[in-house]
């Protein structure tokens, strides 16, 4: 009888501690993140926060390739790199809430472009509390959101890419947890359009599908035997199904730059400006790409420039201009960016780049969300 008490309070208290948790992360955390999703029916906030300080202070990238974490917005961006990288990402929140993202990717001239992403959001650490131990002393957790995503991407007339990113989602709150597969399908076209006034101009058109789920919605579950009073409890847990927020993107893009060839050791871009004016709109997902069952009344306009000088220093910002649902404008965000190419101080048949990236936003009441990246390039 005793035992049986005990298993009731603790399948209680799990659940009310797990309802709070997955409460606080899906209603709350997202206005803490960037404010990159406002919906409260979703669940994963890590799939709504990029994954670098320059696509969070440029803003939606889904027409603008050439970089590691492009498959993010566009799994076809990856297909305009070179050469190989390797990138770390950092945010620091507040109590102890923080993300991180690994990015490695290499490009075979032949086969196409492969990038691997490692990306987790930690909630800090959270004692465990019963009825009986209100204070604790029976040890603590740290939950967190996980995404392991595989991203591939091919060119064809060195215009156009096609890619498509496979993501394997996972979230562990103590002994509870929740999986996902995803996948992200994406196109992205880069078109010179000639020269004028000495400057090549670019017009950069992509689209993109994302967060799209293979299976049915994923659901929280768990069970295990916790030692209360010197005796043993079961508990189990399974929660209703979560949706899947779907995005569709779809932007366009103009650079133009300017190249000398006798500075830096060769030739080199004295500038570049690329303008970005991108659509997002997001619904749910249930059974692969089929349900529509419902509407998630958001939809986002971004205009993003980024200027870079001597392919040594960048600026960016960028701001969304229109939410439709709560009319509300969500602001600007702003960064910059430094590399130094190795061919600044000396001739190689390889050319590595160190890189460090910043972007800041500002919150109002809450502060400045402030994020930081480092990166090294390798050119064969």
């Amino acid at each position: 009888m005793r035992a049986h008490e005990i298993h009731e309070k603790i399948s209680k208290e799990m659940i009310k501690k797990t309802a709070i948790l997955i409460l606080y992360a899906l209603l709350n955390l997202h206005s803490l993140l960037g404010q990159e999703t406002n919906s409260d029916l979703f669940a994963f906030v890590v799939l709504n926060i990029t994954p670098d300080a320059r696509s969070h202070s440029l803003g939606n990238t889904v027409a603008i390739g050439d970089q590691w974490n492009s498959g993010y917005w566009n799994p076809a961006g990856v297909g305009f790199t070179r050469g190989m990288a390797l990138q770390y990402d950092h945010v620091g929140y507040f109590a102890g809430i923080s993300s991180h993202n690994w990015t490695a990717g290499y490009t075979h001239k032949k086969f196409g472009s492969l990038a691997f992403t490692y990306r987790r959001v930690s909630f800090g650490s959270i004692k465990k509390t019963t009825e009986e131990f209100p204070e604790g002393g029976i040890g603590s957790y740290e939950p967190h959101d996980d995404v392991i995503a595989l991203n591939y991407a091919f060119k064809i007339f060195d215009m156009v890419s096609f890619g498509v990113t496979i993501k394997r989602f996972s979230s562990q709150i103590d002994k509870i947890s929740a999986e996902a597969t995803l996948y992200d399908l994406g196109v992205m076209a880069k078109v010179p359009i000639g020269r004028v006034l000495g400057c090549n101009n670019i017009l950069y058109i992509g689209t993109s599908t994302g967060n799209n789920l293979i299976g049915s919605n994923p659901k929280y579950h768990g069970n295990g035997s916790l030692v209360i009073d010197s005796q043993n409890v079961f508990f189990s847990f399974t929660s209703i199904a979560f949706l899947v927020e779907r995005n569709y993107r779809m932007g366009i893009g103009h650079g133009f730059s300017y190249t000398n060839k006798n500075i830096l050791n060769g030739s080199a871009e004295v500038f570049e400006i690329v303008n970005h004016f991108s659509y997002q709109d997001f619904s749910t997902t249930n059974v692969f790409v089929s349900d529509h069952s419902y509407k998630s009344e958001r939809e986002e306009l971004i205009f993003g420039t980024e200027i870079n000088m001597l392919e040594i220093a960048s600026v960016r910002f960028s701001s969304k201009n229109f939410i439709r649902g709560n009319g509300k404008v969500w602001g600007e965000r702003y960064g910059f960016g430094i590399q130094l190419p190795s061919r600044l101080f000396m001739k190689s048949h390889y050319e590595i780049t160190p890189k460090f990236e910043y972007s800041e936003q500002r919150m109002g009441a809450l502060g400045d969300i402030n994020r930081w990246s480092f990166g090294i390039d390798v050119k064969l």
